[in-house]
């Protein structure tokens, strides 16, 4: 039996590159979300979720104000936060994707996070366990996936619901001896006064 054109050729050039658009914003919202829990900026985190977004964290739920509130909270004795996202899947609700409102992520994720050693409590909302002994503090390395509902409403992907898997976790504690930055280096920093937010408003894009 012979097949038409239009029936053997599949998906179209303009579905495939609706399919790489979407699959691109996704990923960039997964992205610009690491930048902005690194950075402690509100704004950018809340700007990753749907207004009326879950967020299942493990030692927290709720709504995307109060998940700002509770990082906010127990950030602020976090001195260093690296997040890295890494085998992004996306997978879309839709037949070649058309027409689709709907996508579930899975990402991994690495962070690496440094503690003062009187913040105990904090990272053991984290760790679940008790954490001391060590007078110079803490880092923490943990593996996770964030599997994420994204929605698209009349304007971009972002986030309706995340559920962060907990995988693995391992707390060391700090040298006294660790090295650090020297002064006159370009030093990151947990504000707007990061020099990442220097240069965006050195060409406009920050006020």
């Amino acid at each position: 039996m012979m097949t038409t054109a239009a029936a053997s050729a599949g998906p179209s050039s303009s579905s495939v590159l609706e399919a790489f658009a979407d699959e691109l914003a996704i990923r960039n919202v997964l992205l610009r979300w690491c930048r902005a829990v690194d950075r402690l900026d509100c704004a950018g985190m809340r700007a990753v979720f749907h207004p009326d977004a879950v967020d299942r964290h493990g030692p927290f739920e709720g709504t995307v104000d109060e998940l700002i509130a509770w990082i906010s909270e127990r950030h602020r004795s976090v001195a260093f936060s690296s997040h890295s996202i890494s085998n992004i899947v996306v997978d879309f609700n839709g037949r070649d994707f058309n027409g689709s409102n709907l996508a579930v992520s899975e990402s991994y994720v690495r962070t690496i996070q440094s503690y003062p050693a009187d913040a105990g409590s904090s990272l053991a909302q984290l760790t679940g366990q008790p954490v001391s002994g060590s007078s110079a503090g803490f880092d923490m390395f943990s593996s996770a996936r964030y599997v994420d509902r994204f929605e698209r409403r009349d304007g971009p992907w972002l986030i309706a619901r995340r559920t962060v898997v907990h995988d693995w976790k391992r707390v060391v504690p700090i040298p006294q001896d660790a090295p650090r930055p020297k002064p006159q280096w370009a030093i990151g920093r947990r504000d707007s006064r990061d020099p990442l937010f220097e240069e965006l408003r050195e060409i406009g894009l920050l006020p």
